[in-house]
């Protein structure tokens, strides 16, 4: 279900800031962030990043969330076919335009034709599938419509048109954290009666249902029926023409297609992404790689674990995604996360120490980060002895919020300029020390 993507690492901003200190008030910065997300090698789904991984750099209490740069990760995912606009985004095919009322946290869309999807789906992931644009209603009425993404746990709980699919509904006996109402779906047209900015997505490589559309940041508030097991994601991607080798060759709203060195268009919706195993059934696990409850356990590294990024056709070693550090040689197992009140994720259900939050945002966020958004997992600490990453240190700018939130002393980031090692945890709980990129302690 995710889109494998490349992105070269840069300096960037925590969602810290803002998830710490007013989660729900979360919005627009004045950061001067960069939001270059360059892309390489295997594009995989969709092929674009959309990791904007702020490992650092802003102050906790500054109120300055968001990202730039970005790690090599797993980004959303990409489309299979067309797709009509969303959320802020232009209409598919060059003859829309941005609708003028919003619906469920995205924006209507006057559509013609739609727009050729120009990213396809690699190893059974998903994408979205539409055919041809979509009227301009500025959004849906009824109540299939109003309840279309809502937890559920019988198709009663959906009413109109709508089914419940369950944790472990779908093929290999996998599915939505907490059961999700939808409809099966061939195309985007099949998603109409459900409002102008829903779309027919590929939740396994042979299920494909209806989502919501959704817009990132404070505009798009309240989104995704307001869920802690869902995100506002990339979901495809309108293929513009204009050639390009990484995102800053295209236009604000677009990212740079690396499977086919085309910008395109942001298409962003809401995706399933379970926190952990306590969003599944019982016996039940959560599969940070697609996002989805499993019947089996997920293999793959655990989130945190040392990794080397994969380069080509090679698999990714992370149950996740093996996002690379300062050298690219190296990287850390993380995964998508939901920006939650609750700030609960990245197998974090709110009880005891957590390993792992969900700190940073993705280029599709920015600088204006708001609940509901799409996140990247990052790693806890309470010494730096515990960051596995070369060139990473455990510190806190937030005053201490970490600690009360998560229950640890800091999170791993390089140092920022004017920060030396006096401004990181050095001792380990029970004495001792290590410099940067010292064998990871665990908990």
């Amino acid at each position: 279900m995710r889109m494998k993507s490349m992105s070269s690492r840069a300096v960037g901003f925590a969602i810290l800031s803002c998830a710490l200190t007013s989660p729900l008030a979360c919005g627009s910065s004045t950061s001067d962030a960069d939001d270059d997300a360059g892309e390489s090698g295997d594009g995989g789904k969709g092929g674009s990043s959309i990791t904007s991984a702020g490992r650092g750099g802003s102050s906790a209490a500054s109120g300055s969330p968001g990202a730039s740069g970005g790690k090599r990760a797993t980004g959303g995912t990409g489309a299979t076919g067309d797709t009509g606009a969303t959320g802020g985004t232009a209409a598919a095919g060059g003859t829309g335009a941005t609708g003028g009322t919003a619906a469920a946290g995205g924006t209507g869309a006057t559509g013609g034709t739609g727009a050729t999807g120009g990213t396809g789906a690699t190893g059974g992931t998903a994408g979205v599938s539409a055919t041809g644009g979509k009227s301009a209603t500025g959004g849906a009425g009824g109540s299939a419509a109003v309840s279309l993404g809502k937890a559920c746990s019988i198709d009663a709980d959906c009413g109109g048109s709508l089914v419940c699919v369950s944790s472990d509904a779908l093929s290999g006996g996998v599915g939505p954290a907490h059961g999700l109402c939808s409809a099966p779906c061939d195309t985007t047209a099949d998603c109409s009666s459900f409002g102008t900015d829903s779309y027919c997505y590929s939740l396994t490589a042979s299920d494909s249902y209806c989502l919501q559309g959704c817009t990132t940041g404070a505009l798009g508030t309240p989104k995704c029926q307001e869920r802690a097991d869902v995100a506002c994601s990339l979901i495809g991607l309108i293929p513009q023409g204009a050639a390009c080798q990484t995102s800053d060759d295209c236009n604000e709203g677009e990212l740079c297609d690396a499977s086919t060195s085309q910008c395109g268009l942001i298409v962003t919706g809401c995706v399933p992404i379970c926190g952990g195993d306590f969003d599944c059934s019982s016996g039940q696990h959560c599969d940070f790689t697609t996002g989805l409850c499993s019947d089996a356990a997920p293999g793959g590294l655990p989130l945190g674990s040392l990794c080397t990024p994969p380069s080509g056709s090679a698999a990714d070693p992370c149950d996740g995604f093996c996002l690379a550090g300062s050298d690219a040689t190296e990287g850390s197992c993380s995964a998508l996360c939901t920006l939650t009140p609750e700030l609960t994720g990245c197998g974090w259900d709110g009880t005891g120490a957590a390993a792992e939050a969900c700190l940073f945002a993705t280029v599709l966020s920015g600088n204006d980060v708001a609940p509901g958004d799409v996140g990247i997992c990052g790693k806890l600490c309470d010494c730096t002895a515990q960051c596995v990453l070369s060139g990473d240190y455990c510190v806190d700018e937030s005053g201490g919020q970490v600690r009360s939130v998560w229950g640890r002393a800091g999170y791993c980031r390089p140092l920022q300029q004017g920060e030396t090692q006096s401004d990181t945890f050095v001792t380990c709980p029970g004495g001792g020390s290590a410099g940067a990129g010292g064998e990871g302690g665990g908990l």
